[in-house]
């Protein structure tokens, strides 16, 4: 920077001048910088480290370089480019990815500022937008200040398309001292942000004037500080800081955080969730998005670490809490925008907010792959030269505005319960125009008022009504007073302060008391209380806290007998009447201005929330190409937020009844269980058994050492959070010994299975879920599916399995619905009640009933069917082995007939695609079918995907018996050269590149070796032979399956021959089932070739996924029946979210 800055005093024809870094100082004028260059340039600093060396060679090649070459092409604008990025990703990649420190493309900054500038003028009355002086702007992440640069071009441009003159540059400057601001925690770009600040000022000609010695010179509001904290006062002495110029620029950032007006607040938070420990003054920007998301909601999951919700969080305060007005523009992460976790930020900003707008941006690796709804790239909007991979996270722009002059209405009668009392003390008192404060002040030394001058104090106390302050109520104690008002506008519009107002009442009052009771003195405190009421909902609480007081202190039983009580609803309403009665008639109107009075205050209407989407390649021009659109508010889609779709800022498109189903959660008794985490790196699992038990025995065993433990490298003698390896296992084995009856089959995920060992004895699993543990028995199923989907695609959001299973089965967390309850009788020595799930005779004794709510079971006893519970007895232990829950008959037990009826509906491409919205928001709601005949059907299809999901047990047609003719030539294994394969030669080795082990030992799929070709003719003829008795003609069935077909690789010998598309790519629950499976044995992972029946399993896999495919229209069919002729579940309106 200093370079760049001497350079500009030196032009490039001045061969013999030399820049030394020694006196990189003299060239850096703003004072933190200096300071900072100052103490780092010390040669107590650098000697020891070095480093005088290396400057010596920067200054030596600094001096070669052909000055009048490079800054003919040096375009200062893109000095982060060229120089930031790369800088940071060599000297700290970590702290770049911790912080998520990401150049912003030029075209999302040009976008965000012209659309800030926009909404200025049409949407707050500011004609000339940024350029108005009352404009007050802060970027509180500003990196390199490239929104603050394009902040005051945009001002330039305004001033010089009005006409411009000599003083334009002079007027810019002034915005960039007074009222652009940006604060950035890193020394790197903070100096790179003046530099170009600098720059660009220098360029228009007015540069920063230079320190002298009769004047202190001039800097640009940007300021090293962290910006999510000091925004109120310590409540002690200010930390002392190692030099001066430290502590007088974090009492400049501070002004500009407590005193400035800031109207408009724009930029790119850091991304990346935060692992440290929230600073106290952090952890209160975000608390308020959690509030009520378990107890209300049911959200018992949720992650509000990502370092973009604090500064959300700060900019909502700032904007809604005191400014009461102004524009909030973020490009962030994009899950705020429809995840569960963020419902409660959702809902607040829909409170404090007038109108939103939402530019999706896409780009996720996760949701979307990065790849457009047509198959397409689409990367991050990040990518660029210099960084072409660009972030992982998809993003999105916002922009929210808050309009002036809102006020909240007088509240009416209170009903809502005062909220616990939360006061500042000695602080300066900040406010939000058009939002009520409540306001506490007291006696001086608890002087007792007389009941002869409270009623003095009361009129005081509303002396200002309707001029200065709206008061909402009033109450004067014997020793304090409540107030609940807001603040009015003068002539003006300058809102009056609350210092002005408070000192009317306190002063004017203090003197009346006096004189009334003849005496001198202090009648107040110094200070008083007082806080800003951010809702509606506070008011009313604020309000009944009020009208309560004299209640609480046992002055009165009844609100309405205490004399000094004024209620802007009760008397308040009284007295305008009475003036209405009295008033004079109209007079002409002389045309002078009126004297300022209260207009009644009004609520805040429902705010406009508008979104769209931007796909591919060249969305950056496309968002910064749409400013030009004719109709710019026709490119977006209106959206309605509510409590049914979780405030979502997504579209919502589903069909018109869907909000009226349950909801599955709806249907159950007994909430479901997130499926076991384990986090040991796969140790207390396996898909050898013999493997598992032998590596559990050994950590069981207190003969083997912690070395020879240690020398097996399994997760469970590696430390992870909340797990000390070392303490753990003595711990463990204290607890309980090995048991051979704890390994048990594992649902990793759709279609693999292994083994796991299961222990409750915490933290052994990071997880182990006992009340899933508990429901886990022998006779008994479970339906699983995910709370919200997080995966695109994603596919089927259900599954269906008889095993234990895990936390991520499905993308975005599985929970387990079990068909069944056991209730075990926990008797003796057994307080877990486990020992019982071992023994059938205990089991036997346990009390089984059907897992369906009142609800549900009004249902089928509506339907005519009989009692579920009479029928659980056949699930308990020694039941067939396909499951009690399917009758001899083919049909299904009454406790099971719903669940088996979710599978058929979960798996109809139909009732996924008109729905995808609504299922992707929350659990995924069923239409129940309106008759018992309709309910038998749905079932039966639905049994008959959970036999094909069941991939413990054969499948007749499919896997086993005599096999259908569309199935006998799927998935074959073969030889490329037709030769027999030989599995002890490596002909099963799996080495195609479908998995390779990532960071922490976690798995990274792979791309394989995948052909596509056309069906041969025994192919085709396979299918045709087959479509008929399926009920479909032959193109019916290759419509279904896919126009083409895969070969995939094992190796370069052996590959699995016709794997028709739509089979290959089938997806549950965001899983690419076969890919999936594939890419956890590559050999280096595996450590073996697979076995012939590990690479026959890959066969059945097709075939079950076939005939999956295969029933669609069938399933497809059976939706739309019950669609049409469904149930009117009861109380819909409640099956809104609270519950999870």
């Amino acid at each position: 920077s200093a370079w760049v800055l001497w350079s500009k005093k030196h032009p490039p024809t001045d061969l013999k001048a030399r820049f030394h870094w020694r006196e990189a100082a003299w060239h850096l004028h703003v004072p933190m910088i200096k300071a900072l260059f100052e103490q780092l340039s010390m040669p107590s600093k650098l000697e020891p480290l070095g480093l005088v060396e290396v400057l010596d060679w920067t200054e030596a090649c600094l001096n070669r370089v052909s000055r009048a070459d490079f800054f003919s092409q040096f375009e200062e604008g893109h000095t982060v480019q060229y120089f930031y990025e790369p800088f940071l990703e060599a000297f700290d990649p970590k702290l770049r990815k911790d912080l998520g420190v990401w150049y912003t493309p030029p075209e999302i900054v040009q976008y965000m500022v012209a659309r800030v500038d926009a909404v200025l003028r049409q949407e707050l009355d500011l004609p000339d937008g940024l350029a108005d002086p009352r404009v007050y702007v802060l970027d509180p992440c500003c990196g390199t200040g490239a929104y603050l640069v394009e902040v005051l071009k945009h001002i330039h441009a305004t001033f010089k398309a009005q006409g411009g003159n000599d003083l334009l540059a002079h007027k810019v400057k002034l915005a960039a001292l007074g009222r652009v601001f940006g604060f950035e925690i890193m020394p790197a770009p903070f100096v790179v942000a003046h530099l170009q600040l600098g720059l660009y000022l220098q360029n228009l000609g007015a540069p920063l004037a230079e320190e002298t010695t009769a004047k202190k010179g001039e800097r640009a509001g940007v300021y090293l500080t962290n910006a999510l904290t000091g925004w109120e006062p310590p409540t002690g002495p200010k930390k002392q800081l190692l030099f001066p110029e430290m502590q007088e620029e974090r009492d400049a950032a501070e002004d500009v955080k407590r005193d400035k007006p800031i109207l408009v607040i724009l930029g790119n938070p850091p991304y990346n969730a935060f692992a440290g420990v929230s600073a106290a003054a952090e952890k209160i920007l975000v608390e308020p998005y959690k509030e009520g998301l378990v107890k209300k909601w049911g959200i018992k999951k949720f992650n509000l670490d990502d370092l973009y919700i604090r500064f959300f969080g700060l900019a909502e305060r700032r904007i809604a809490g005191m400014t009461g007005k102004g524009v909030v523009s973020f490009i962030s992460n994009f899950s705020y925008l429809g995840d569960p976790s963020f419902l409660v930020m959702r809902q607040r900003f829909l409170a404090e907010f007038d109108a939103l707008w939402f530019d999706c941006l896409n780009g996720d690796s996760r949701e979307t792959g990065k790849l457009t709804p047509e198959g397409k790239p689409d990367p991050s909007v990040f990518s660029t030269e210099y960084n072409r991979e660009g972030i992982r996270v998809g993003t999105a722009v916002c922009l929210m505005v808050r309009k002036e002059n809102v006020a909240q209405p007088p509240p009416a009668v209170p009903s809502a319960k005062p909220s616990k009392d939360y006061y500042r003390r000695n602080l300066p008192h900040f406010q939000a125009e058009g939002r009520p404060v409540f306001v506490t002040f007291r006696t001086h030394k608890h002087f007792v008022l007389p009941e002869t001058v409270r009623s003095l104090v009361l009129r005081h106390c509303l002396h200002d009504h309707g001029t200065k302050l709206w008061m909402h109520g009033a109450v004067v104690m014997p020793d304090h007073i409540h107030l609940l008002f807001t603040p009015l506008q003068d002539l003006e519009g300058k809102q009056y302060s609350l210092a002005e107002i408070m000192s009317g009442i306190k002063g004017a009052s203090a003197h009346s008391v006096n004189k009334a009771l003849k005496r001198k003195g202090h009648v107040w405190q110094d200070e008083s209380f007082d806080r800003v009421v951010r809702s509606e909902e506070s008011t009313q609480s604020k309000a009944e806290y009020i009208c309560q007081n004299p209640v609480r202190k046992g002055l009165v039983k009844e609100e309405n007998e205490y004399p000094w009580l004024w209620r802007e609803w009760v008397e308040g309403q009284e007295e305008r009447k009475k003036d209405a009665a009295q008033a004079p008639p109209p007079v002409q109107d002389t045309g002078e201005r009126a004297q300022p009075r209260a207009a009644v205050p009004h609520l805040r209407g429902s705010p406009s929330v508008h979104f769209r989407h931007f796909w591919g390649v060249t969305k950056r021009a496309d968002l910064l190409e749409s400013l030009k659109a004719h109709d710019f508010e026709a490119q977006y889609q209106p959206v309605s937020p509510s409590a049914d779709n979780r405030f979502s800022f997504r579209p919502s498109e589903v069909e018109s009844h869907y909000r009226e189903w349950p909801k599955l959660v709806d249907l159950c008794a007994a909430s479901p269980n997130n499926g076991l985490m384990e986090k040991r790196g796969g140790a207390l699992m396996d898909i050898d058994r013999a493997a598992l038990e032998h590596r559990m025995r050994l950590y069981y065993d207190p003969k083997v050492d912690w070395g020879e433990l240690k020398a097996l490298r399994t997760g469970l003698t590696k430390n992870a959070a909340g797990f000390d390896a070392k303490k753990v296992r003595p711990k463990v084995q204290a607890a309980e010994s090995f048991q051979h009856n704890k390994i048990c089959r594992y649902a990793l995920r759709p279609f693999d299975n292994r083994w796991c060992y299961y222990s409750e004895v915490s933290p052994l699993w990071n997880r182990s879920r006992p009340a899933l543990w508990e429901q886990c028995w022998p006779g008994n199923s479970f339906l699983m599916t995910r709370p919200a989907g997080v995966a695109h695609p994603e596919a089927a959001p259900l599954f269906f399995t008889k095993l234990l299973g895990d936390n991520d089965f499905l993308r975005g967390h599985a929970y387990y619905f079990p068909v069944c309850l056991k209730a075990v009788s926990k008797k003796g020595n057994d307080p877990s009640g486990q020992n019982a799930l071992f023994d059938e005779r205990k089991a036997k004794e346990a009390t089984i009933t059907a897992n369906l709510s009142p609800a549900a079971r009004t249902y089928l006893a509506a339907l005519g069917f009989p009692d579920p519970d009479k029928e659980c007895g056949t699930a308990a232990p020694g039941c067939a082995k396909q499951g009690a829950e399917f009758t001899a008959e083919g049909g299904c037990a009454t406790y099971a007939l719903i669940w088996m009826h979710v599978l058929a509906v979960g798996y109809a491409p139909a009732y996924l695609t008109e729905n995808a919205d609504g299922i992707r928001q929350d659990w995924p709601r069923i239409p129940l079918p309106g008759t018992a005949q309709a309910l038998k059907h749905s079932a039966h299809l639905g049994r008959e995907v959970a036999l094909l999901l069941d991939t413990e047990n054969p499948v007749p047609g499919v896997t086993a018996g005599t096999v259908r003719p569309e199935m006998k030539t799927l998935a074959v294994i073969s030889r490329v050269d037709h030769a027999p394969l030989n599995p002890d030669a490596g002909d099963l080795a799996l080495t195609a590149g479908w998995g390779y082990g990532g960071k922490d030992g976690v798995t990274m799929p792979g791309k394989g070796k995948v052909v596509k070709r056309e069906y041969t003719p025994e192919e085709l003829a396979a299918i045709r032979q087959g479509a008929p008795a399926l009920g479909l003609t032959p193109e019916q069935a290759l419509e279904h399956l896919g126009e083409s077909t895969y070969d995939i690789y094992l190796n370069d010998a052996a590959y699995w021959r016709n794997v028709p598309e739509k089979v290959w790519t089938y997806c549950i629950g965001g899983y690419q089932v076969i890919k999936k499976w594939l890419s956890y044995r590559e050999q280096p992972l595996l450590g073996r070739p697979l076995t012939p029946n590990e690479v026959e399993e890959v066969t059945r896999m097709a075939r079950r996924l076939t005939a999956i495919v295969l029933l669609e229209p069938a399933l497809n069919a059976n939706y739309q029946a019950v669609k049409g002729a469904s149930y009117a579940w009861p109380n819909h309106k409640a099956s809104t979210g609270e519950r999870g």
